[in-house]
């Protein structure tokens, strides 16, 4: 071919990457890449080629090296590339630090072979940032590393001490790292207190606190619960239930104190002094008790008159009756009352536990009149219906009359349609007429004694018949409404009953419930046991202790309960208001019951020894001893429930005021309660202390089973004076000849 002028059309490009140099061969006349991938290490020289006319190529410069170990070898080469002669050794040096400019990377800089990494140092910390520059000599505003995490901010570099900035100062581990952070609360009401969600920091942060404690973050007054005590009624004065409220004063229903004895009254807040009415006649004693009522409940009263508190006959609106007892409280005994108080025939006495009085009317009364003040009184006209009743009138009630004018005192006893009848209704099988009477019963339908003999007479009825006035007459009390066995009467008087009107008929039956106090029977024939039941009262607080000696000392004990039928009935038997003692409202302490908790064991257990293998707890009871040391059984809260209180009846929010006495004993072993056939007379009890005469050693003052000097002693240390006394031995109420008698009569070893 033609030859070609110059070295212009042919050229080796040199393309450099690391420490590799590849070089093409070009044909710049046509654009036409003749050699590729020809590569040579460390080779920086650019080498022009020229073309013969023979066809061939031939380097411009015959010193060109061999580098180490090319992919195309240097040389002549023709259009096939066929190497027409070799290469030239590498010994040039050009910086003459001993490596070859071939292998010396940087072949102008002595100081180095290779190039160096610079960084840029923006922020002039001497820690750079960014991408490297390779580079024989030193780079302005680089440095050789690229640690720099902000090269924007001199004070941001690894080993700068880590601040509170939100910024990682030290280039390691983020941001405020190694730095204490604490738990701030939004305190948006400025009180220092603060609520709501955490936000963790390393320094304060305004308007927060490091505490979460505030209740209300809306009001810089308050910033922590208070107790505050619940006021039902709102009257100002709280209950012992107590609340957590954010407040500083009391909002309505809530107070600062627990001083109300009754949060479901308004009208009451604290307790009133009232005097203990222990007979419930509404005449209290000189004994005081605190109660939150704003009027005296039943067993208390606003007046401290009544003279004998344990009798509800005694009081000053009573009637004076012949007991010498000062019934209405004047402080006079018997005024204007005797010859005409009741007098019982007694079933010992082979009576029928009937009452009888003479009445003096004091001006002249008609039959009916007669009859209608006898019932006004609570009993009727007399009626005598055997030998032994109408002996009894004449001479055990009659004389109480003393003197008075006219005829012999009016009788029950009426002519009707043909036939005398009683007012009663009873048989009329019995007569005592004096002789040639009944004279002319059609005119004379009525019935009255004859004086002198005290033989029966008929009469007109009227009251001034024959001329001499009727104005005595004769009342007979025989009621039972409670059905206990027990004339009504004869309770009454011994105060066991109320009657606060003088009527002489039981304030309890009127009412038409059961009478506290009177006795009852669960009968056999019922499904019981044939025991006695009674509620006794007091004054409230009434120790356990107390109440178990009271029952024993009448011949019973503290009621013992092993079923749930005996529950029933006993709890039918209490279920009167004065069985509940004073108390807050939801805290009613009912009678005292015989169990109690064995301060050895902790056992509960009966004071009879009884199986303990029933019970009929209020839940969660029971829950003592505990700090009030309960550990004595009552009933609780007008419920048929039990719950265990503190022996001495007594605590703030409630008393105990009643017990229940059962009579269970038979020391004579006949199958029957002994305290039964006292009551029926079938067994003598002259001291009325419910134990028959027979079980028991009259005499034995002391209860040591021997009667001897120290009962004597007793006896006369008693002599004389007032009663009831043990030494009162036959019951008739004085101590005397007719007691030291009995007493010697025994004297020696009981045999009962």
């Amino acid at each position: 071919g033609a030859a070609l002028f110059g070295w212009s059309p042919y050229t080796v490009r040199r393309c450099t990457f690391r420490n590799i140099t590849s070089y093409s061969v070009m044909d710049m006349r046509f654009g036409q890449q003749i050699v590729d991938s020809c590569r040579f290490e460390h080779c920086h020289v650019v080498y022009m080629f020229a073309v013969t006319y023979s066809g061939t190529y031939a380097l411009s410069n015959s010193t060109f090296c061999d580098c180490s170990t090319p992919t195309f070898q240097a040389g002549w080469y023709d259009l096939g590339g066929n190497v027409f002669n070799a290469t030239c050794p590498c010994t040039q040096d050009s910086d003459g630090d001993g490596t070859p400019d071939c292998d010396d990377g940087c072949p102008l800089n002595p100081a180095l072979t290779a190039p160096i990494a610079y960084y840029g140092d923006a922020d002039s910390d001497g820690y750079g940032f960014g991408p490297a520059t390779m580079s024989c000599s030193e780079v302005a505003g680089s440095v050789t590393n690229n640690a720099d995490c902000d090269d924007t901010n001199g004070a941001v570099h690894p080993g700068a001490v880590e601040v509170c900035n939100g910024v990682d100062d030290d280039c390691a581990y983020g941001p405020d790292d190694g730095l204490t952070f604490i738990d701030y609360y939004a305190d948006n009401d400025g009180d220092t207190y603060g609520a709501g969600r955490a936000a963790s920091a390393c320094l304060p942060i305004a308007g927060h606190s490091t505490n979460s404690t505030d209740c209300d973050d809306t009001r810089k007054s308050v910033h922590e619960l208070a107790p505050f005590f619940v006021d039902a009624d709102q009257d100002g004065y709280g209950s012992m239930a107590s609340e957590q409220l954010c407040e500083v004063t009391a909002p309505t229903g809530y107070s600062s104190n627990a001083t109300d004895c009754n949060d479901f009254d308004g009208t009451i807040h604290e307790p009133v002094s009232y005097f203990v009415d222990a007979d419930r006649d509404r005449f209290g004693s000189t004994a005081t008790a605190s109660l939150c009522e704003t009027a005296a409940p039943e067993g208390y009263s606003t007046n401290n008159t009544d003279c004998d508190d344990s009798k509800a006959s005694t009081h000053p609106d009573a009637p004076e009756l012949c007991d010498g007892v000062d019934n209405n409280c004047n402080g006079l005994v018997d005024e204007g009352a005797c010859g005409v108080a009741a007098t019982q025939w007694r079933r010992e006495d082979g009576g029928n536990g009937h009452w009888y009085a003479a009445r003096n009317a004091s001006a002249p009364i008609s039959w009916n009149t007669a009859n209608q003040l006898a019932q006004a009184s609570g009993g009727y006209l007399a009626t005598a219906t055997s030998t032994g009743e109408n002996n009894f009138i004449i001479h055990s009630i009659i004389p109480n009359l003393g003197s008075y004018p006219g005829f012999g005192p009016i009788l029950g006893g009426r002519y009707v349609n043909g036939a005398w009848t009683w007012v009663t209704g009873e048989p009329w099988s019995f007569t005592a007429w004096t002789p040639g009477e009944p004279s002319s019963p059609t005119i004379e339908p009525f019935l009255h004694y004859q004086l002198p003999a005290y033989g029966w007479n008929d009469y007109d009825g009227t009251p001034a018949g024959y001329g001499a006035p009727f104005q005595t007459y004769i009342v007979e009390f025989d009621a039972d409404c409670n059905n206990d066995g027990i004339v009504d009467y004869g309770q009454i008087l011994a105060g066991e009953i109320a009657d606060a009107n003088g009527n002489n008929s039981p304030d309890c039956c009127e009412g038409g419930g059961n009478c506290p106090g009177a006795p009852v029977q669960w009968r056999v024939q019922d499904g019981g046991n044939g025991h006695w039941y009674a509620l006794k009262t007091g004054a409230a607080p009434m120790a356990w202790s107390f109440a178990q000696a009271e029952a024993e000392g009448s011949g019973g004990h503290l009621a013992t309960i092993t079923s749930p039928e005996e529950n029933n009935f006993v709890y039918f038997v209490v279920d009167q208001p004065e069985a509940w003692g004073p108390s807050w409202p939801g805290y009613d302490t009912g009678p005292w019951l015989g169990g109690l908790r064995d301060d050895a064991s902790g056992n509960w257990r009966w004071v009879t020894d009884e199986p303990w293998v029933w019970t009929n707890w209020l839940p969660p009871n029971p829950d003592g001893p505990g700090f009030w040391n309960e550990n004595r059984l009552h009933f609780f809260n007008h419920l048929p429930l039990w719950n265990d209180f503190n022996e001495s009846g007594d605590q703030p929010c409630c008393k105990v005021a009643a017990y229940v006495i059962e009579w269970s004993a038979d020391c004579n072993n006949d199958g029957l309660v002994d305290f039964g056939q006292i009551l029926d007379g079938t067994l003598v009890d002259a001291n009325h202390n419910h134990i028959p005469d027979e079980c028991e050693c009259a005499g034995d003052l002391d209860k040591d089973g021997f009667v001897g000097s120290s009962d004597l002693s007793l006896l006369l240390t008693s002599w004389g004076g007032a009663t009831p006394s043990i030494a009162d031995i036959n019951g008739d109420g004085e101590v005397n000849a007719a007691d030291m008698s009995l007493l010697l009569s025994h004297w020696g070893i009981c045999t009962h």
